[in-house]
């Protein structure tokens, strides 16, 4: 399946890169790349491993050292829509607003 992010999650990611960065390291903003990567590729391989809310949203989390989610939706059989990525900490009322 395609991947297409969202402006609004481009955007959570660069506000999370540059919030590690300025906050952290430079590592720990590359490790917080490389997860984000990784998780894409595997909502792309299975994204129905984790069900739906009642708005059709699905989240995948982060490894535990990145208190982050991926909230995405399955727009078609070929297209997945990234909706955020969003700190654990938000509320969820917050993204939904995107959809």
């Amino acid at each position: 399946m395609t991947l297409r992010p969202r402006s609004e999650a481009e955007r959570d990611f660069a506000e999370a890169i540059e919030y590690y960065i300025a906050e952290e390291t430079p590592q720990s903003a590359r490790r917080f790349k490389e997860e984000v990567d990784r998780v894409r590729h595997l909502i792309a391989e299975d994204p129905y491993r984790y069900p739906p809310d009642n708005d059709n949203v699905r989240a995948w989390p982060l490894d535990r050292r990145f208190p982050f989610r991926i909230l995405y939706t399955i727009d078609s059989e070929e297209e997945i829509g990234i909706i955020a990525i969003y700190h654990n900490r938000r509320n969820t009322k917050y993204v939904k607003r995107r959809l």
